[in-house]
């Protein structure tokens, strides 16, 4: 390292502040450590009824985002950004959607099923729910 690149990282360690690094590194943990909805989702699926539920909401989850991906880079998001008509738009039809949605679970019985499944039974531990349920 020549005596330029050695001043120059001193200069950088000078510009951030140490207060601001720690808060930096502690939201980050924060944000890291917390799971999100999708985690939290595929876990208790995995858990209520077992392994392939939980590989399929996995499955579920990636596809969805693979087309999300896909239509930002298509140049899509851009388009929604731009125009509040499009975003009012796709705002109102998704809340249709659901609205759809559960008035047809509730006019089927909705979606609970009459009996646990075999994956958790009153009669087993929590441990070894967790690891019947594992996808390893």
């Amino acid at each position: 390292m020549g005596a330029g690149e050695g001043a120059r990282l001193r200069t950088i360690a000078r510009m951030v502040d140490p207060h601001r690094l720690l808060a930096l590194v502690a939201t980050a943990l924060v944000i890291i450590v917390i799971p999100g909805p999708s985690v939290l989702f595929v876990i208790s699926r995995g858990v209520t009824l077992g392994r392939r539920a939980g590989l399929a909401t996995v499955i579920g989850n990636e596809s969805g985002l693979i087309v999300q991906v896909a239509a930002v880079a298509a140049g899509i998001g851009a388009i929604v950004s731009r125009s509040i008509v499009v975003f009012t738009t796709i705002k109102i039809v998704g809340g249709l959607y659901l609205v759809i949605s559960a008035c047809k679970q509730f006019a089927i019985g909705g979606p609970w099923p009459t009996r646990l499944p075999s994956v958790w039974s009153p009669n087993r531990s929590r441990a070894s729910c967790v690891r019947d349920s594992s996808w390893a």
